[in-house]
């Protein structure tokens, strides 16, 4: 996603919780770069992130994700 106003975050972790969230959900570079923009994730793939997320205690709140 790209806006003009740019983007603001919180993320309080506590532990080893988001580095292994990102070990399970990452995956490694195809190569050096930014990767291509390929829109919106899908809806199974919007669940299948919140769905991780939680089993590390992790809570998507606010907006749905776009």
């Amino acid at each position: 996603m790209t806006s003009a106003e740019g983007v603001r975050f919180l993320t309080i972790t506590r532990g080893r919780d988001l580095f292994d969230f990102v070990r399970e959900v990452g995956r490694p570079a195809p190569r050096d770069g930014l990767p291509d923009l390929s829109g919106p994730p899908t809806e199974e793939e919007r669940d299948a992130l919140v769905r991780i997320a939680e089993k590390y205690g992790i809570e998507f709140v606010g907006p749905p994700l776009h």
